[in-house]
């Protein structure tokens, strides 16, 4: 069960890949923030147009639309990473519920004010006005709470850890055949390789 593997874990080894997976989690935060920011910075006029050409490139497409398609892929990066760190403060406080939820969230808050903490300064270009401040505080306040609520919301439970791993057929055929051990390991391996 994944209780048993974070069982046996050492204590600094939990230390170690819960620091990694918060900040893992804020660097994908921040990035996705960066990529909405830099596409507002794009289409809030001349002045500020460089700053989002630097990231895009200086095309007739409204930078939005590129931070629509570049900040998706990082916000997930992020639900990924601070959904594992949520399972994993779950499991190792499983006896004590209200330390456990204290601190997810301190870190579901320290995440959000990270991501705050780099999105805040670009509020004060005089350049930034309406619309574009909007879609600025929207970063602050929908885009990375979102995250953070959709990452806290479909984490595993206690419960849910303590559950055996179910292995589909489709995972073993794959793992005897191509996994690590597998037969045709490297042939998939090249294959891959050549395709790529």
């Amino acid at each position: 069960t994944l209780a048993d593997l974070a069982g046996s874990c050492s204590p600094a080894t939990r230390v170690a890949l819960g620091v990694l997976r918060f900040f893992v989690a804020v660097m994908a935060s921040v990035i996705s923030a960066d990529y909405i920011v830099f596409g507002v910075l794009y289409d809030s006029g001349e002045s500020t147009r460089y700053l989002g050409a630097m990231v895009f490139g200086a095309v007739d497409t409204p930078g939005l639309l590129f931070s629509a398609f570049q900040a998706s892929p990082f916000a997930l990066v992020a639900v990924v990473a601070l959904r594992d760190l949520l399972r994993q403060v779950a499991t190792t406080y499983a006896a004590a519920p209200c330390r456990k939820r204290t601190i997810q969230a301190v870190v579901a808050a320290l995440l959000w004010l990270l991501t705050a903490v780099v999105t805040v300064p670009f509020l004060t270009n005089p350049v930034i006005k309406d619309v574009s401040r909007l879609a600025l505080l929207g970063v602050i306040v929908v885009w990375t709470p979102g995250v953070v609520a959709y990452a806290w919301a479909t984490a595993p439970s206690t419960a849910a850890a303590d559950r055996p791993i179910e292995r589909s057929r489709v995972a073993l055929l794959y793992d005897k055949y191509f996994g690590l051990n597998g037969r045709h390991f490297g042939a998939k391996v090249q294959a891959s390789q050549l395709l790529l």
